[in-house]
C-alpha cells in the first residue's frame, strides 16, 4: 500500500472527529448555559479580584456590571434560558458572561473619585487610594498608579490591562472545565454512535472504496475555510439559517445517522443487543465482531476511548487538520498526474 493511502486513512478520521466534535461543541454550549459555568467563573473570578465589599457594592449600582454581581440563579430559571419556557413563565433576568476590561477600570477610578477629592495628580490619586481598607486590590492599584505619572488617562490604562490580564489568568480554570466536560460528552457520543477509531481505522485500512468515498467528501468540506468558521461561530442555528451551512450540520448528522454521506464508515449499533455484547455487558451472551474487529470488549473501549480523546479537541482543530491532510494529499498526486503521457 502506497503512502496515499495512509494519509487517506487519516482523512477518514479526521471527517469522523469533526462531525462528532460538533456533536460536542453544541452539548457544551448547552452545558455552560445550563449551569452558567462563564458567568460562575467570571462572578468568582472578579470576586478574587475586587476584594473590598465597599468597592464591589458600588460598582453594583451600575446597570452595566450589577448581573456580574448578582447572586447566582434557581436552576428552574436556568432552564427557562436554555429551552423555550420563557414563552410560558416570562423572560428570565440575563447574566452576564464577560466584562470590558476598560468599562471596569473607569468605574473603579469614578468610584474613587466619588469616595475622595478630586484627584489630578499622583500624589493626590494615592492619597486617595491610601483610604481604601487595606485589600490585594489596593496593593495592585497603588503599584500601578507609581507608575502613571500624574496622568489619569494613562492610570485607567493600566488598570484596564491589569484587569485583563488577570481575568485571562483566571480563566484557565474555566478552560480546564471545559476540558473535562468535552472529555465526558465525547466518550458518551462515541458509545452511543460507536464511533470506535480502531475499527475505523482498520476498514479505512483494508477498504478502497470506503477511502475514495470519505476523501471525496473531505475535499468538498475544505473547500471553504472562512464558511466553517462562520457556521462554528453560528452554533446550532448555522444548518437552519444559512444554506451553506448545511453541508457541517450534514456531517454531524452524518455521523449520527449513518447515512450516504459516510456510509461506506462502520458506525453506529445494528441494535442494542450488538452494543451491550460488543461492550462486554451482556455477561456470558457474546456475538461475533463486526468487520472483523478484534475478539473481547477491551479493543472496542480502547478505540472509544481514542475516539473521546480525539473528538474532545473540538470542531476547529479537526477542520484545520483536514486542510492540512487534502493540502498533502494534493501534492501527492501531482507527480502521479505529470507523469501520466499525453
Amino acid at each position: 500500500m502506497d503512502l496515499t493511502a495512509f494519509v487517506d486513512v487519516a482523512i477518514g478520521l479526521s471527517i469522523m472527529y469533526l462531525g462528532a466534535s460538533l456533536f460536542v461543541t453544541v452539548t457544551n454550549e448547552y452545558i455552560a448555559q445550563l449551569f452558567e459555568l462563564r458567568t460562575g467563573q467570571l462572578k468568582k473570578d472578579l470576586a478574587k479580584l475586587i476584594d473590598d465589599p465597599a468597592l464591589v457594592a458600588s460598582l453594583s449600582r451600575n446597570p452595566a456590571l450589577e448581573p456580574l454581581f448578582r447572586q447566582g440563579r434557581p436552576i428552574l430559571q436556568r432552564l427557562m434560558a436554555a429551552f423555550p419556557l420563557s414563552l410560558v413563565f416570562g423572560s428570565p433576568q440575563k447574566t452576564a458572561s464577560f466584562v470590558d476590561p476598560n468599562m471596569l477600570a473607569r468605574q473603579l477610578v469614578g468610584t474613587l473619585h466619588a469616595r475622595s477629592e478630586p484627584f489630578t495628580t499622583a500624589w493626590q490619586l494615592l492619597g486617595a487610594l491610601d483610604a481604601l481598607p487595606d485589600s490585594g486590590l489596593k496593593a495592585q492599584l497603588q503599584a500601578l498608579a507609581r507608575t502613571a505619572d500624574a496622568n489619569m488617562d494613562a492610570f485607567v490604562t493600566k488598570v484596564g490591562a491589569h484587569i485583563d490580564r488577570t481575568l485571562a489568568a483566571m480563566g484557565e480554570v474555566y478552560k480546564r472545565k471545559v476540558q473535562l466536560i468535552s472529555l465526558g460528552v465525547g466518550l458518551v457520543i462515541a458509545v452511543a454512535f460507536n464511533l470506535d477509531t480502531l475499527l475505523v481505522a482498520k476498514h479505512l485500512y483494508r477498504d478502497k472504496e470506503a477511502r475514495e468515498a470519505t476523501v471525496a467528501v473531505a475535499m468538498q468540506i475544505a473547500q471553504d475555510k472562512d464558511l466553517f468558521k462562520k457556521c462554528l461561530a453560528a452554533g446550532e442555528d448555522a444548518g437552519r439559517d444559512d444554506g451553506g451551512c448545511r453541508q457541517f450540520a450534514g456531517l454531524a448528522g452524518a455521523v449520527a445517522g449513518r447515512n450516504a454521506t459516510l456510509g461506506k464508515l462502520p458506525l453506529g449499533w445494528d441494535s442494542w443487543h450488538e452494543a451491550v455484547s460488543a461492550l462486554g455487558l451482556a455477561g456470558s451472551r457474546s456475538q461475533a465482531p463486526m468487520d472483523g474487529a478484534a475478539p473481547g470488549a477491551l479493543p472496542r473501549w480502547i478505540g472509544l476511548l481514542l475516539t473521546a480523546l480525539a473528538i474532545s479537541l473540538g470542531a476547529a482543530f479537526w477542520f484545520d487538520l483536514l486542510n492540512r491532510l487534502v493540502n498533502i494529499r494534493h501534492a501527492m498526486r501531482k507527480p502521479e498526474a505529470e507523469g501520466k503521457p499525453v
